[in-house]
């Protein structure tokens, strides 16, 4: 080869790089970049060709060329940075190949940045899918240098696949390393690896008494004044679905390491009778000046709300349970999954419950504040929440403390799970000045496009509200996938308008919940389906964008 040709190495091989043009002589990289590839969500696949995301054998995904005789293109959905040079390269892979044939009509792929092959393999015919569908070939490294490629205004690196005869199947996350001449080789806030992501319950986990269990939904999170983190669920110990049936039960587990939720304790069962009953939403509050946790959740067979309460951060709790009907008169349960209740500087405790029942027909009196002053010895309910243009009805629901908006220590903000008129417009806002006591119409967020699904809310400093929830990031009904975090500036002056902080999980996920210090986020996530997992992120809550550890 020639000295003078940007020169590609493949497992110590190396081999001339087509297309690409040199580097100016004594130009430098300044920056380096990172993209990984993880789940469905992070690439577009042509509309007219036949490449797939599909599940492995292995528990994890793979991008599946297509058939026999087809060509594909994979498009990685991260932007490369706009008008910057592109001066280096490398990624490494690991693959199966199609059904029998051999060399020569085995698949190949070419690898494109910003439009120039970099990248072209050579025939890949070894590790059979027929015989062998769960070893993947040995990784391989690829890696291009003294590239100097212009990304121009939309450049973005691309799979182009020719299958010949046979397809292939490329191993899932893959992560790419860019150099080039800029502060960084991409455009936006780039997602990295769930390093500092934890599993907290994974379907098919044991409980501490033996009883296995098959899926957990509808996370809830409770910090207690001595630091003890709590992580509350559904047990759906026969199957994720349907939602409400006999056998749910309501379990937690606690964490011990000072606040940082990276080790857990097995799941303990709190709520749970036989026959018909099935218990739901499990809904966490702390007085942080007595000391003590409540947990309302929802009994399908009586159509109950139920509390248990601990004064030991979760290692013991009340029995029996007490039905809230006599502790909160006339109380209605929003059946909101994964809310919560907050404790005001005022020693205020307040949650969102059902609205005054003044027309059980009308969707938009579906919400209020019940609230505490006394530290749980009585309750009074608040107004309803009403509806703001465009909003057709209140659902699922998240209230939290936002400092520095009117109100000062009593001003409250709530998100909501709303109907639109339209599919992928699912989430409003509505502010409380006064602890509850009365409520700002829900206003609609045009910004958070998505699947209708539940979403969080914490504080994210002063006048600012971080929100999370799924992202259809292509205005598409995708399902509920790629779990993303919003900051928006409630004291900000014209329209509320959310602008992205940060993605917490690329793959599929769902339900959410924010701590009530806005500084851990407990979701619902997994590669394969939404509900594999309930997963837990930190960030910082006070500097954008998201920081995930």
């Amino acid at each position: 080869f020639h000295h003078n040709k940007p020169r590609m190495h493949v497992l110590g091989l190396a081999v001339a790089v087509s297309g690409a043009v040199l580097m100016e002589r004594g130009s430098v990289p300044r920056a380096s970049s990172a993209i990984t590839v993880s789940c469905d969500s992070d690439v577009t696949l042509s509309h007219h060709d036949p490449a797939t995301i599909v599940a492995n054998a292995v528990g994890g995904l793979d991008i599946r060329s297509g058939g026999p005789n087809q060509m594909s293109t994979v498009s990685v959905n991260q932007p490369l940075a706009s008008n910057v040079t592109i001066s280096s390269f490398a990624f490494s892979f690991q693959y199966l190949a199609g059904y029998s044939p051999t060399s020569p009509s085995a698949s190949n792929f070419s690898v494109l940045v910003a439009g120039q092959r970099v990248y072209v393999s050579p025939p890949l015919d070894k590790y059979n899918y027929d015989s062998n569908r769960s070893g993947y070939s040995p990784p391989i490294a690829v890696s291009a240098t003294g590239l100097a490629i212009p990304t121009g205004p939309t450049g973005r690196i691309e799979f182009v696949f020719q299958n010949n005869q046979r397809n292939l199947q490329i191993k899932l996350p893959l992560t790419f390393e860019l150099g080039c001449n800029a502060e960084s080789c991409t455009e936006g806030n780039v997602w990295t690896p769930p390093d500092g992501v934890t599993t907290v319950f994974t379907g098919g986990e044991v409980g501490t008494a033996g009883e296995p269990c098959a899926c957990f939904r509808i996370p809830a999170l409770a910090r207690t004044p001595d630091g003890t983190l709590l992580a509350f669920a559904e047990g759906r110990c026969a199957s994720c679905w349907p939602d409400v049936r006999a056998g749910n039960t309501i379990v937690m587990k606690r964490s011990l390491d000072g606040g940082k939720g990276q080790a857990w304790s097995n799941f303990t069962t709190l709520a749970a009778k036989p026959g018909n009953c099935g218990m739901n939403y499990p809904t966490p509050m702390v007085d942080r000046v007595k000391g003590r946790v409540w947990l309302f959740y929802y009994s399908s067979c009586d159509s109950n709300p139920w509390l248990i309460t601990s004064d030991d951060s979760g290692a013991t709790w009340s029995a029996p349970p007490l039905n809230v009907s006599t502790l909160i008169p006339n109380f209605r349960f929003t059946m909101a999954g994964a809310t919560a209740g907050v404790q005001l500087s005022s020693g205020r405790l307040a949650m969102l419950c059902g609205g005054a029942a003044t027309n059980k027909s009308d969707p938009c009196g579906a919400l209020a504040a019940c609230y505490s002053d006394d530290h749980g010895a009585t309750w009074a309910r608040g107004g309803n929440m009403p509806c703001g243009p465009g909003v057709h009805g209140l659902g699922e629901s998240m209230v939290a403390h936002i400092p520095g908006r009117p109100g000062g220590d009593n001003a409250l903000a709530a998100f909501v799970r709303v109907g639109s008129g339209n599919g992928l417009l699912n989430h409003a806002i509505a502010e409380s000045p006064d602890g509850g006591v009365t409520w700002g119409p829900a206003v609609l967020l045009p910004q958070i496009v998505g699947p209708t699904c539940e979403g969080s809310i914490g504080p994210g400093g002063v006048g600012q509200a971080l929100l999370s929830a799924p992202f259809s990031y292509d205005g598409s009904l995708n399902g509920r996938e790629n779990m993303y975090v919003w900051r928006l500036n409630l004291s900000g002056p014209g329209p509320l308008t959310p602008t992205p902080a940060g993605r917490l999980w690329p793959c599929k996920a769902a339900y959410s919940h924010f701590s009530e210090d806005g500084q851990l986020n407990l979701f619902e996530g997994g590669v394969l389906m939404r509900y594999q997992r309930i997963l837990l992120a930190r960030m910082n809550a006070t500097d954008a964008p998201l920081a995930v550890d």
